[in-house]
């Protein structure tokens, strides 16, 4: 993100980003595994009598304390408690009965909020089509994320995308228009500029190619090729699920899928 805004990576920057990427996980495990409500993470952020035994949260205030100095405070007092709200919703996940449009909607807020609070590290304003930009950008993120852990969500109970009993044609629509979105939110805010400079692109289109071939993996492998054929994760062998963000083993199907991200978008 600094290399979008032209900003160095200072010792500062370094210190609040390192300290952001620390409380993710501390701040998950509160929400996921300690059952935290919005209430209280809201207290052990935010409120000057905070007191509390717990480890896990005094860390979270700790780190919280390092990143506040320095953000762009606008958007980082925005965002966070967007972003805490948006983790509350994702329980909602483990309900079996939740619906499909609530399930896209909990991916798109988790993820575009994670990234605008990874966005408020640089103290540059930030415009709405910026905004814009980084919040779809968050999404596509999640996504990959739901792509490549469907065995791991299975197993957890989880809901994502890739558990709604669609076609894995139109899961693959899906993630795919949501590309074309970023891209559009791309040319709102910075027009018709080169994307080719920037190395932040080139990991995210990594990570992109990633779930593009994991997804024409199981489509063509598996032969879910047909439109009324639900994905079914438990119809895999064990031994050819695909796991992880790691560079998958289909080099070629995923330089082909980099190389185009490279050339025509994120």
């Amino acid at each position: 993100m600094a290399s979008l805004h032209n900003v160095a990576y200072s010792q500062e920057l370094r210190r609040t980003s390192t300290a952001q990427a620390i409380i993710t996980g501390i701040y998950d495990d509160l929400i996921d595994e300690w059952d935290s409500s919005p209430e209280r993470i809201k207290t052990i952020l935010f409120s000057d009598k905070f007191e509390s035994n717990n480890v896990l949260e005094l860390l979270c205030r700790q780190y919280f304390d390092i990143i506040k100095y320095g953000v762009n405070q606008k958007l980082f007092y925005e965002v966070v408690p967007a972003l805490i709200m948006a983790q509350e919703k994702s329980k909602e996940q483990f309900n079996p009965n939740i619906c499909e449009d609530d399930v896209i909607k909990i991916t798109k807020e988790k993820g575009g909020y994670a990234m605008l609070f990874y966005r408020s590290s640089i103290s540059h304003p930030c415009s709405t089509d910026e905004y814009n930009f980084y919040y779809t950008l968050g999404g596509l993120l999640q996504m990959t994320n739901d792509i490549n852990d469907a065995y791991k969500d299975y197993l957890s109970g989880t809901k994502t995308l890739m558990h709604l009993g669609w076609p894995i044609t139109k899961i693959e629509k899906v993630f795919k228009d949501q590309i074309n979105q970023v891209n559009l939110k791309w040319e709102s805010w910075q027009g018709h500029r080169s994307r080719k400079n920037f190395s932040f692109f080139t990991r995210i289109n990594v990570i992109t190619s990633r779930s593009l071939v994991t997804l024409n993996e199981y489509k063509y492998q598996f032969d879910y090729t047909e439109a009324n054929t639900s994905f079914d994760i438990n119809k895999i062998p064990k031994n050819k699920l695909i796991k992880g963000i790691g560079i998958p083993w289909k080099l070629f199907s995923w330089y082909s899928y980099w190389s185009n991200l490279q050339n025509k978008g994120v």
